[in-house]
């Protein structure tokens, strides 16, 4: 490892060896050259300006990549990171990175950002990027590469004076963003953000400031392969998390948070996905307590479903704390819009449970209330004693309940349910587990 520095106002030998003799560009960095694992300490007060596009292969790997950090100039190593202000790489065109980086304070401004090479890991923190191009704002992967990305704190700006209506992040593989701010100066937010060219990817956000950016997240109809989450980020209510038709089974959209809503805390979930979509229901609802605005889980499956071969919409876990190591039941409170007639049978809709195993052993057991096999016949579920406390919008509706009778844990410790549908219907779950 070697460490190299740049500053666009140096005037000595321009050989990256010391703040006196930096490197007064990235090209001339790179014709140096640098090597995978060096650091490189760059100006806090640079502007390495380009006219037309360029490309830096800066030649780091996924396990020794090339670290830039923002820093005080003119002082010896290690230097004074700066935060506050961030070195600037500049390009009317494009900016073409080859090679693994850790970024710390760095500022690209580009029509388009592009990373490239196949499998390199691209890791930066309290930087900034500025797009400036009406269409594909930044890249990473394309039909044939894959890359892991993490931002944390990290700020991306659309700039286009006109339009960014297509501006997006083409991010193919898997995607960590941690903490930042997406903000649009122009008239319009880009239609979509995230663009995986129908392939795979994971993509993980939390902590984000989405509020200035109107359009949405996903055009599923677009995505074969992908599971994104969102987790705690500031959206804005006209942003749908995906939009279009759904064309897979594996592809699944995750959106949970929180909102204060006149002192009540709303827990906040929006999932969609193959077999239709769940989202939380203020109108309908079990256990109203005090400071938690009382909230169901409302689960529409859609025809894609199918009780024959456990092809279901899934809700998330459910998860409590079991306190005993004797026979307990546990169970769901559950209210089904089906008009006020029928019976919903336990191939259409069951609880699954996990919970600890023996004394002595880490692991964990799984059970459910599904049909006897796959091949029996669905019986009806066990129906509510009477109402059980629901406040509803809907009428004629069925209570019910699902659970799982005389199991005794092993351990004291963590248990989680989820509730999976299997039937083209409506059904409001209470995200509570109650043990008996």
């Amino acid at each position: 490892m070697t460490e190299r520095f740049l500053d666009t106002n140096a005037s000595g030998a321009n050989d990256g060896t010391s703040w006196t003799d930096a490197s007064e560009s990235m090209d001339d960095l790179i014709a140096i050259p640098i090597v995978a694992g060096d650091i490189v300490y760059v100006a806090s007060d640079s502007a390495d300006t380009n006219a037309g596009g360029k490309t830096w292969a800066i030649l780091g790997t996924e396990v020794a990549p090339i670290t830039f950090i923002s820093s005080e100039s003119g002082t010896s190593s290690p230097v004074v990171y700066e935060k506050a202000t961030v070195s600037q790489f500049q390009s009317d065109s494009t900016i073409n990175i080859q090679g693994s980086f850790r970024m710390f304070g760095i500022q690209l401004e580009a029509d388009e950002i592009i990373y490239s090479v196949n499998d390199n890991v691209y890791d930066m923190e309290d930087c900034v990027q500025n797009l400036t191009k009406n269409g594909d704002g930044l890249i990473a992967g394309n039909t044939d590469n894959m890359h892991i990305i993490h931002w944390k704190n990290v700020d991306v700006n659309f700039t286009n004076a006109t339009s960014s209506a297509s501006a997006k992040f083409r991010l193919v593989g898997t995607f960590y963003w941690e903490g930042g701010t997406v903000s649009v100066t122009s008239a319009n937010s880009p239609t979509f953000l995230f663009d995986v060219l129908a392939r795979a990817a994971l993509h993980y956000l939390s902590g984000v400031n989405f509020n200035d950016f109107t359009g949405d997240f996903y055009d599923a109809s677009d995505a074969v392969n992908i599971q994104a989450s969102l987790s705690h980020c500031d959206v804005n209510s006209s942003s749908a998390l995906a939009v279009g038709s759904i064309d897979g089974p594996w592809s699944k959209y995750l959106r949970t948070g929180a909102d204060d809503s006149g002192g009540n805390l709303i827990h906040q979930l929006e999932y969609v996905d193959y077999y239709g979509s769940i989202d939380h229901d203020v109108a309908n609802f079990l256990n109203a307590s005090s400071g938690i605005a009382p909230i169901s889980w409302k689960m529409v499956a859609t025809s894609n479903i199918d009780a024959q071969i456990k092809r279901a919409l899934v809700s998330p876990w459910i998860p409590a704390w079991n306190t005993e190591t004797t026979s307990k039941t546990f169970t769901i409170q559950c209210m089904w819009d089906n008009g006020g007639s029928g019976n919903i049978n336990d191939d259409e809709i069951w609880m699954e449970l996990e919970y600890l195993d023996a004394s002595g052993n880490t692991k964990s057991v799984f059970i459910d209330d599904y049909r006897a096999t796959i091949l029996t016949a669905g019986a009806a579920q066990s129906t509510a004693d009477g109402d059980p406390g629901w406040t509803e919008t809907i009428s004629n509706q069925t209570f019910f309940k699902l659970h799982v009778p005389s199991i005794t844990p092993g351990r004291i410790g963590p248990i989680r349910a989820r509730v999976h549908l299997a039937k083209a219907t409506t059904v409001y779950v209470d995200p509570l587990i109650t043990v008996s």
